[in-house]
């Protein structure tokens, strides 16, 4: 009711928690329960009712037949624990605490388009789809062992291609856009900033990661997408023979390159 405290046109606030969602531990086995993990709210909306649908029967309900004929859950449970990782940072006090590398906290409009909202996932995690052998995976552009070395004696003569970053892509300052508690859930900004600007003047660039509700998370990936430009410039291909087949995208590989002069580089495949 109307009273000297609360008019009739009044505003009512509240933090609302997500859903209760399936997080596996194997291939097999999985409880139902909240969880801010990416890895987790992309796997419930490709499967959900209210998402891509993808593994439903006629009523709705979840088929786990259809789950396991075209999900790789194993990389699921892979980057899920990539994700859960405890990531240490100093507060403002000067203490150590911990938080999850990455976490995923976000309302979906029904009217953003479904790619839209896969995309937010991705920059929230750095992550990705890919398929192999039919079946969908879940992966984390992160740190990896190299899985093939490639000599000069390996590569095709001729077949190598090789392209530069455009120049607008090479990033000076990095400004990520993300929703912050300590300021009423106001949009904020993180910055990344490389010491000294490759082209003499600073090139700019911002990205929106409206799912991201803490500073060190929002930082850690500024950092990581400002970086990128600056230790992977080049990008490009080459022909080699069958022991190639087996490698699946974000794997490292080592290579020497005639065309551009390089020995035992190394490269991510995408």
């Amino acid at each position: 009711p109307k009273s000297n405290d609360i008019d009739l046109n009044y505003n009512l606030t509240t933090i609302v928690k997500g859903r209760k969602i399936r997080v596996y531990t194997t291939p097999t086995n999985y409880t139902i329960k909240y969880s801010e993990n990416p890895a987790w709210v992309m796997f419930d909306f490709l499967t959900s009712y209210n998402g891509l649908g993808l593994a439903l029967n006629n009523d709705g309900t979840i088929n786990d037949s259809i789950i396991a004929e075209i999900f790789d859950l194993t990389s699921f449970i892979e980057s899920a624990a990539f994700c859960d990782e405890e990531i240490e940072y100093t507060d403002d006090d000067g203490n150590t605490k911990t938080y999850p590398r990455f976490t995923f906290n976000m309302i979906f409009d029904s009217q953003t388009s479904a790619r839209d909202l896969i995309d937010e996932i991705f920059r929230s995690c750095r992550g990705g789809l890919f398929t192999k052998n039919g079946k969908l995976q879940f992966k984390i552009d992160k740190a990896e062992p190299v899985s093939k070395v490639f000599t000069a004696n390996d590569i095709v003569k001729g077949s190598e291609t090789f392209q530069t970053m455009p120049s607008e892509e090479h990033y000076d300052i990095l400004k990520l856009v993300y929703i912050s508690p300590e300021h009423e859930w106001q949009k904020v900004e993180a910055f990344a900033e490389i010491p000294e600007y490759r082209d003499g003047v600073q090139i700019e660039h911002s990205v929106n990661c409206y799912s991201i509700t803490n500073f060190q998370q929002a930082s850690r990936l500024a950092w990581y997408y400002v970086n990128s430009k600056v230790l992977c410039p080049y990008f490009g291909s080459f022909k080699t023979d069958y022991r190639a087949y087996d490698l699946e995208v974000g794997d490292v590989i080592q290579f020497d390159s005639l065309l551009m002069g390089l020995t035992a580089y190394k490269a991510k495949v995408t």
